[in-house]
């Protein structure tokens, strides 16, 4: 089955247990003094089978159980895209790349704009202050997007 089918199930399958879970809470909390359902029956003509039904009960009582509530803070959640190197501005770089200060990333910046885009970590590597240590520290947070 896909992710999406799995994940249908999985929601399902809660959604069926809350409501379980919330029934059996109300039906155990419910007043089991009431009086039990009376029926009467009268005998009926014999041309009328149906018997008249009279059904007594004492009226319901509401559940005055309390639920219990838990309050959930929001939550910022941020989600870690790759820098496209090509597009991102020198500020951009120095906040996002490792040992890359504001000098490189202009450097990166001036480089792009004198030779054109990125092409490969090859390509990046060609910028005075680039080395291997900083590609490798630095590879899975750059994507060279919007290459033509």
């Amino acid at each position: 089955m896909s992710d999406l089918s799995n994940q249908r199930v999985v929601t399902t399958a809660f959604i069926l247990v809350f409501i379980a879970a919330v029934y059996l809470g109300v039906t155990l909390s419910e007043d089991k003094t009431q009086q039990p359902v009376e029926v009467v029956t009268q005998a009926a003509p014999k041309a009328d089978p149906v018997p008249e039904v009279k059904i007594e009960s004492a009226p319901k009582k509401q559940a005055t159980q309390e639920l219990e509530t838990t309050v959930y803070e929001p939550v910022e959640v941020q989600v870690k895209t790759k820098l496209p190197i090509n597009s991102a501005t020198a500020t951009e770089i120095a906040d996002r790349l490792k040992g890359i200060g504001i000098k490189t990333a202009q450097l990166i910046v001036d480089h792009r704009e004198q030779y054109g885009p990125f092409k490969s970590f090859d390509d990046l590597a060609s910028v005075k202050g680039i080395g291997p240590a900083k590609i490798r520290d630095n590879r899975q947070e750059i994507t060279f997007e919007g290459i033509d």
